[in-house]
């Protein structure tokens, strides 16, 4: 891709993330939650790790829904998505995608059923129904290409504490560790 090709590319998807990111900060912010403001970006070389929170409620990956001979992404995983990326843009700041292999980390965090008792929620740290974690992992991995990595393929690894559960706060924890090495 070319210099001005990339240069216009960034541009075009800034624009998209403030105006397809502006009804999901407005809807999160109307129940109290953060802004992807809580970036956080630690060490350095091979050792660095970019740690970041997406907040609302963790989003799968699904199918392109069709109209006839129209394909398209759903609203929510569109906003979601563009969540994530601009999450990811604040984390990295003026760096380039990581080169070579690399591990993620997807912390899921879904809010408790309104009907639990706090003896309940003590009980269940867990979330064991629906959606898969390897499908919110997904939609976190197409959301961090070319800004994060380089391309998907990278992800070799899964972090520890990768995970799905309960919490007082639905939001998306988002590490990505370098591990070195080559780049093919």
């Amino acid at each position: 891709m070319s210099s001005l090709a990339k240069e216009h590319a960034m541009e075009t998807t800034s624009r998209d993330l403030s105006q397809g990111a502006t009804t999901l900060f407005d809807q999160e912010n109307a129940h109290g939650s953060n802004t992807p403001s809580s970036v956080q970006s630690v060490g350095s070389g091979s050792d660095s790790a970019i740690t970041f929170v997406v907040p609302g409620d963790p989003v799968p990956f699904a199918r392109a829904g069709a109209r006839g001979a129209m394909r398209f992404t759903p609203k929510r995983q569109r906003d979601f998505m563009a969540l994530a990326k601009l999450a990811a843009h604040q984390a990295m700041g003026n760096r380039p995608p990581l080169e070579g292999p690399v591990e993620l980390c997807v912390e899921a965090v879904f809010l408790y059923p309104k009907g639990w008792s706090t003896k309940k929620r003590a009980a269940h740290t867990w979330k064991l129904s629906r959606p898969d974690l390897s499908n919110i992992e997904k939609l976190v991995e197409d959301s961090l290409n070319e800004i994060v990595f380089l391309d998907d393929s990278q992800v070799v690894r899964r972090g520890p504490g990768c995970c799905k559960r309960y919490g007082d706060r639905a939001e998306t924890h988002i590490t990505v560790r370098s591990l070195g090495g080559p780049a093919e």
